[in-house]
């Protein structure tokens, strides 16, 4: 598959914002202008020798047109609406559907796509699983609509979904919310409760049903207004948050309460929900962006596609046809077993793993986590949905396919980042050789092939988060900035003086020095708030 995982998390990036125009090289030369611009500059001082400090006007214009192309500058810019979703994650019976479903429809293909996928998840139940180690991966989905307004038509992607489903026996219940508690979903998968009863004549006794519980342990929650959600969450005592990041990993909980004991076992319980970007911005808190709340959920971006002043009812002749597919397929499910990968499958996810598993900064970074195993979560579902054996390269590539989209919706949400950090790590193996310049870091780290103007953002980066320093110095001409790696073996939040950690640093170097015991640090290790150890 062609750029299978080479693109993701890239995406559009506002060309509004784009200071390429106006880059300007180590020398300070711009390298946007015209030879002919050049020489309409004052260069009388150049050619008449005055000033030995100037720069050599015709060599540079000849820098300027021998300069190589530059990379797309996509750091600390807005992120775009993410790219069209492409058909590679609509495959075979999803792609007719979707096309029929949005033919004479404003619903966005992506919002329609992740209803009927995590509707079909939760009504394969809990039987078919992948295992990643020791872990059970199940098909079971959670997805966020988010619209940057209430006219994104976001509620029109779950009418098609909900019609097939109703010709569907075999098809999970579903509640249209909304959340309130912790509580009020396991209670909707509860297990059967049960109670020790005495008889007083014979002093004997036996367990006796107080509650049945529910035998239909799958429900999907549809939430059309994840406002009311995410403020019921922001209660004192509510358990919202983490019983929906506990049902998400294992299907099993048992809250400790003060009342009566409430608890479920192997629940399958999945969640489509909707809001508009201004809401989720204001009511999401920074503890769900970080605490693993936020990675349980697929962000996807959803807007009105055209407008359609009547639209029409999906035809019945597509609904059944949806219908009977799904039916056969929940059927095959229900046997449950555990799903493996092929061996080209397995090449395809070696290939794509270390992408996937990257750390990104940023609260966007948070977001997507959780990239590796939700691909593996997808592929499984796709598998389940064309009625597989096995999870082949087919289920991989539209796994990764539409978690770009997600991706790419996630950085457009939390206004992240696309830059990865590689390049960064390359900076920094670069320092820990001394003290270099920008053009020494080009070459050495990059070989030349990375935009001066990106170099110039990482470097400015790391140094605001305390990694690097620059040092500029006068010389006969323009002045000199270098970059050096900080010393990280002793942490950056230290009640010690500058002066007294700077003669701290150079007596614990030359000790190390002396021993022979100088060695490479972590830079992604975490500052601690501990005193240096002498």
């Amino acid at each position: 598959m062609k750029g299978k995982i080479d693109e993701l998390g890239s995406g559009p990036t506002d060309p509004q914002l784009d200071t390429t125009d106006n880059e300007i090289d180590d020398n300070h030369v711009d390298k946007n202008i015209q030879g002919s611009d050049l020489n309409q500059q004052d260069t009388s001082s150049v050619q008449g020798g005055s000033n030995p400090a100037e720069v050599d006007v015709s060599s540079n214009i000849e820098a300027a047109k021998t300069v190589e192309p530059e990379e797309p500058n996509t750091l600390n810019k807005k992120q775009l609406w993410p790219d069209p979703l492409q058909p590679e994650a609509m495959p075979r019976v999803i792609g007719d559907f979707i096309k029929e479903a949005t033919k004479n429809s404003e619903a966005d293909p992506a919002a329609i796509l992740i209803t009927l996928l995590s509707h079909f998840a939760i009504s394969c139940g809990p039987n078919p699983y992948l295992m990643v180690g020791d872990t059970k991966h199940y098909a079971r989905i959670n997805g966020v609509v988010v619209g940057e307004s209430n006219s994104a038509r976001k509620g029109t992607s779950i009418g098609p979904v909900k019609v097939v489903f109703e010709l569907v026996e075999r098809g999970c219940k579903t509640s249209p919310g909304p959340l309130s508690t912790g509580e009020g979903i396991i209670n909707a998968v509860r297990d059967e409760a049960q109670e020790w009863v005495t008889d007083k004549k014979t002093n004997s006794g036996n367990w006796q049903v107080t509650d049945p519980g529910m035998k239909d342990k799958c429900l999907l929650v549809i939430e059309e207004e994840f406002s009311s959600s995410l403020q019921a969450s922001k209660r004192e005592g509510n358990t919202l948050s983490s019983i929906i990041r506990t049902l998400f990993d294992s299907g099993n909980c048992e809250p400790i309460t003060k009342t009566s004991i409430i608890r479920c076992t192997n629940a399958h319980v999945g969640i489509i929900a909707h809001i508009t970007l201004f809401e989720l911005k204001k009511l999401l808190s920074e503890n769900d962006k970080m605490n693993g709340f936020g990675n349980r959920f697929l962000w996807i971006c959803a807007k009105r596609t055209k407008l359609v002043p009547f639209p029409e009812p999906l035809p019945v002749h597509v609904k059944q046809k949806m219908a009977e597919h799904i039916e056969s397929a929940i059927k095959l499910a229900h046997e449950g077993k555990e799903y493996k990968l092929t061996n080209e499958a397995k090449q395809l996810w070696s290939d794509c793993y270390p992408d996937l598993a990257e750390s990104r900064p940023g609260i966007a970074g948070t977001i997507i986590a959780r990239a590796a195993p939700y691909v593996l979560r997808l592929a499984l579902v796709y598998c389940l949905f064309r009625k597989g054996k096995s999870i082949g390269v087919e289920d991989i590539e539209a796994a990764l396919v539409f978690w770009k989209y997600a991706d790419q919706s996630a950085n457009f949400i939390f206004d992240g980042t696309t830059v990865p950090d590689r390049k960064k790590q390359k900076i920094l193996k670069c320092l820990g050789a001394g003290t270099k310049t920008t053009t020494e870091i080009r070459k050495e780290a990059f070989s030349n092939h990375i935009g001066s103007h990106i170099l110039q953002e990482l470097l400015e980066q790391l140094i605001s988060d305390g990694i690097v320093e620059c040092e500029t110095t006068a010389t006969g001409g323009a002045p000199k900035t270098t970059y050096r790696k900080i010393d990280r073996r002793f942490c950056a939040k230290s009640v010690l003086t500058p002066e007294q950690t700077e003669a701290m640093v150079t007596k614990n170097a030359n000790a190390l020095k002396a021993q022979g015991e100088i060695c490479e640090l972590d830079d992604s290790a975490i500052l601690s708030d501990e005193q240096p150890v002498l």
